[in-house]
């Protein structure tokens, strides 16, 4: 992240490494992706499952 005067002067610039999110997006998008496919011609027991897991990890953070 940088931040800049209105010249575009530079007056900050912060380094953050995402690594610590990394499993956290990865289970994320396995979610996203097991809730589109229950989606598609799926039993609604399955998308709520699904629904339920993605709101667990809505509680993480996300």
């Amino acid at each position: 992240m940088s931040v800049t005067t209105e010249n575009g002067a530079p007056v900050l610039c912060h380094h953050l490494s995402l690594a610590s999110f990394r499993r956290l997006l990865r289970d994320y998008s396995l979610v996203c992706d097991s809730y589109s496919d229950a989606m598609v011609g799926s039993v609604p027991q399955r998308l709520e499952a699904t629904d339920m897991g993605r709101r667990a990890l809505g509680g993480a953070g996300i």
